[in-house]
């Protein structure tokens, strides 16, 4: 996925705390497709903001949305992204009968 930012904010942080996130109406439904919120990003040495958009739904997974984290005097974007959801993959796994003791 192409997010419009530079990567110095996820590589080097920035010095500048990003403003308040902006919350956005979410347009409507959309079937097959979850709602990924908009974030501050860094470009030109400044935030701005990206506005939030539909993504097709990827079955047994859950977006976790960007954010920004500080470490010591500088702000870092760490990106988001889909996260496999636990209990899609326990699903997936082959189940293993017990044997019973005697």
């Amino acid at each position: 996925m192409d997010w419009p930012c530079s990567h110095e904010a996820e590589r080097d942080g920035v010095p500048v705390a990003p403003p308040p996130v902006v919350h956005e109406p979410v347009p409507g439904y959309r079937a097959a497709h979850v709602w990924i919120p908009g974030y501050w990003g860094w470009a030109d040495n400044r935030h701005v903001w990206i506005a939030g958009r539909w993504m097709p739904v990827r079955h047994g997974c859950h977006w976790r949305r960007h954010r920004w984290i500080r470490r010591e005097d500088r702000w870092y974007l760490e990106p988001g992204g889909w996260i496999v959801d636990e209990s899609a993959t326990a699903e997936k796994r082959p189940r293993v009968e017990r044997e019973t003791l005697r």
